[in-house]
């Protein structure tokens, strides 16, 4: 038996619990971190150990990361607030921001965590002018991208690749556009809209594009960053 387990956070959401059934269906032990109350939790994969609490709140996370003295973990942090309003926020920013540097603080000060996985986003890349193809920059600016949500993914990104650098986190990150696909149990904000025009809901469109990716290549791509992804 293996004794490695994969913690996921925000696990009750779109892309965290089909990266949480596709752990289980490969073998994998998983626990994972939702939010008390959560609705979706009864949609979820059997097998995953359910924990309950609130990225902003440490001493949930404590027990969350406690784990047998035998076990070596890998945590995928995966939970964040999106949003397609442009205004700021504190929660997101409480969310995004803080939640992401307590996640980072407790992978460091457990020794048995091995390896962090980070979901960032697209957002957190400066766009460039149409037909040029974006890239993941070394640097990221918050002054940089527009609106609350890329900015907090901006700085939380930022202070993962700050914690590598500084002081050892075993961390990769991904960044994922829009996601798409089955198993949508919580409604995103992708899929409402898809859900909005099917049903002509919304009467007009704007010019321009959007970037989409299938949430059973992403969850896979995403796993597969923990088991080869370089730090």
């Amino acid at each position: 038996m293996s004794n490695i387990l994969y913690l996921v956070t925000g696990a009750t959401g779109f892309l965290r619990s089909t990266i949480c059934r596709q752990l289980i269906e490969r073998g994998d032990k998983v626990r994972a971190f939702v939010l008390p109350n959560d609705k979706a939790i009864e949609y979820f994969p059997k097998g995953v150990a359910i924990f309950k609490g609130n990225l902003c709140d440490i001493n949930s996370l404590e027990k969350f990361f406690t784990v047998p003295s035998d076990m070596k973990t890998i945590v995928l942090h995966i939970a964040n607030i999106v949003t397609v309003d442009p205004t700021y926020n504190q929660k997101v920013i409480d969310v995004n921001v803080d939640g992401t540097k307590n996640i980072i603080n407790l992978c460091l000060s457990h020794k048995e965590c091995k390896k962090r996985v980070y979901c960032s986003s697209t957002g957190a890349i400066p766009e460039l002018p149409k037909g040029e193809v974006i890239k993941e920059v070394s640097k990221f600016d918050e002054n940089k991208v527009l609106g609350c949500y890329s900015q907090s993914k901006t700085i939380a990104t930022q202070a993962v690749l700050d914690a590598v650098k500084n002081k050892g986190l075993n961390t990769c990150v991904v960044h994922p556009s829009g996601i798409l696909g089955p198993e949508d149990f919580e409604v995103g904000e992708t899929t409402k809209v898809v859900i909005q025009i099917l049903n002509r809901e919304i009467p007009m469109g704007i010019s321009g594009s959007f970037n989409l990716c299938d949430v059973i290549d992403l969850a896979n791509g995403t796993i597969l960053a923990s088991d080869k992804g370089k730090c």
